[in-house]
C-alpha cells in the first residue's frame, strides 16, 4: 500500500507450500493484544496439520500503547506492519492480503470473539474442497452459536445481515464478519479500495464477479467482557455502521432493494383493481343496455369508494414506472460489471507481469 506508513522489521523466509497466513488488524488493543497473539500462537503451534504459518499484525494507527506491545513479539514468524493514523479496519486488512506469504489467508479479530478453532476448520474446508477460493465464518447460519451478545445488537446485526446478502447472488447468512480465509492468489491482485468495513462487502462483490467459490461455514461468536463493558458506545458504533453497509448495498446492487418496492405497488395496485372491478360487477345491471349499464355501474362504484379506484390506480402507475426504471438499472448495472471484469483482468495480469 503506497499510502500507508508501513514498519516491516521482520526478515521473509522461505516456507513450503500450504502456509497459512493469520492476519489480526489491531486498533488500541492494549489490554488484550498480547494475551491474543499467545493464545494464536500456542494455537499454531500445536495443530498438526498446519506446519508453515505466520501471524502479521497490522497496527491500525493506535494512540496506546498497541504498537510497543506488538514489536515485543516480532520474531520471524509474526510480522508488524503499523499505519501512522487510523485507516480503517479494511486498509488493515488489505494491507495484511498485500503483506501475505501463505497460500491460504485467515483474517481474525483482535479480541478472539470468534473460537480459535475456527482456522483449523478454515483451513481443512481449503484441503478437503481444493476449488474452494474463501471460506465465510457464519455463527448466524445453521449450527451457528452466539453467547453473550446484548439482544439489540444481535438483533441489528442479523437484520442487517439478512439485508445485505441479498444483494450478493449466493445466499449468505454473514456478509460483514472479518473471520475469513481466503486463498492468496484469488485476492492479493485484486482492485480493493474500501478502507472501512464497507471492505468486507466490496471484496465479496468482486470475487462474486470474478467467479469465486465461496463456502460458509457454522461460526461460535462469544462476546467478550471488554466489550460488554462498551456496549453502548458499540451499539451506536454499529448502528452507523449498518447504515453504512445498507447506502454501500445499494451502490453495488441498486435495484437489489427497489424491486421489493415495485413489487409491492404493483401487488397493492393488482388488489384494489380486484376489488374495484368486483364492485363494478356487482353494480352492473346486465338486464340493460351494456354500455349504459357500464358506466352507471363504473360511477355508482367510484362515488361510493373513489379511494380505491385512486390507490389501485395509483400503485399501479407508479409500479409500473418503477419497474421500467429497475430494467433500465438492471441494464446499466450488467454493462458496469462486465467492464469492471475487464478492468479487474487487466489489473490482474498487469499485477503479474510486474511480479515477472
Amino acid at each position: 500500500m503506497k499510502n500507508a506508513a508501513i514498519h516491516l522489521k521482520t526478515i521473509p523466509s522461505p516456507f513450503s507450500k500450504g502456509k497459512v497466513s493469520i492476519l489480526i488488524p489491531c486498533f488500541n488493543e492494549e489490554s488484550i493484544i498480547a494475551d491474543t497473539i499467545r493464545q494464536v500462537q500456542d494455537y499454531l503451534s500445536h495443530l498438526q496439520s498446519i506446519t508453515s504459518w505466520e501471524i502479521i499484525l497490522i497496527n491500525d494507527g493506535s494512540t496506546d500503547g498497541t504498537l510497543k506491545l506488538l514489536e515485543s513479539f516480532q520474531t520471524e514468524s509474526i510480522r508488524i506492519l503499523s499505519f501512522d493514523r487510523n485507516k480503517g479496519r479494511g486498509a488493515a486488512v488489505r494491507a495484511g492480503l498485500q503483506a501475505a506469504t501463505g497460500e491460504f489467508i485467515i483474517s481474525l479479530d483482535a479480541d478472539l470473539s470468534y473460537d480459535l478453532n475456527h482456522i483449523q476448520q478454515i483451513f481443512d474446508v481449503f484441503i478437503h474442497k481444493p476449488k474452494t477460493d474463501v471460506v465465510i465464518v457464519s455463527a448466524y447460519m445453521k449450527s451457528g452459536t452466539v453467547q453473550g451478545v446484548p439482544i439489540s445488537r444481535l438483533l441489528l446485526s442479523k437484520i442487517a445481515n439478512w439485508i445485505l446478502s441479498r444483494f450478493f447472488p449466493q445466499k449468505l447468512s454473514t456478509v460483514t464478519c472479518v473471520v475469513r480465509g481466503y486463498r492468496k492468489e484469488v485476492v492479493q491482485n485484486l482492485c480493493l479500495l474500501e478502507k472501512g468495513k464497507e471492505f468486507h462487502l466490496e471484496i465479496l462483490k468482486k470475487l462474486f464477479l470474478n467467479g469465486a467459490n465461496i463456502q460458509e461455514i457454522p461460526g461460535r461468536l462469544v462476546w467478550k467482557r471488554e466489550k460488554k463493558a462498551n456496549s453502548s458506545t458499540r451499539g451506536l458504533n454499529i448502528f452507523k455502521s449498518s447504515q453504512k453497509h445498507l447506502l454501500y448495498a445499494l451502490a453495488i446492487k441498486p435495484y437489489g432493494f427497489f424491486k421489493y418496492i415495485t413489487l409491492l405497488l404493483l401487488l397493492i395496485g393488482i388488489y384494489e383493481s380486484v376489488i374495484f372491478i368486483s364492485q363494478v360487477i356487482k353494480a352492473l345491471d346486465l338486464q340493460e343496455a351494456f354500455t349504459p349499464s357500464l358506466w352507471l355501474a363504473l360511477k355508482t362504484t367510484f362515488d361510493h369508494s373513489p379511494h380505491t379506484f385512486f390507490i389501485a390506480l395509483g400503485t399501479l402507475i407508479l409500479g409500473l414506472n418503477t419497474f421500467s426504471f429497475l430494467l433500465i438499472i438492471h441494464i446499466l448495472r450488467i454493462n458496469h460489471e462486465e467492464n469492471l471484469r475487464h478492468l479487474l483482468a487487466v489489473l490482474e495480469n498487469q499485477s503479474l507481469l510486474g511480479k515477472e
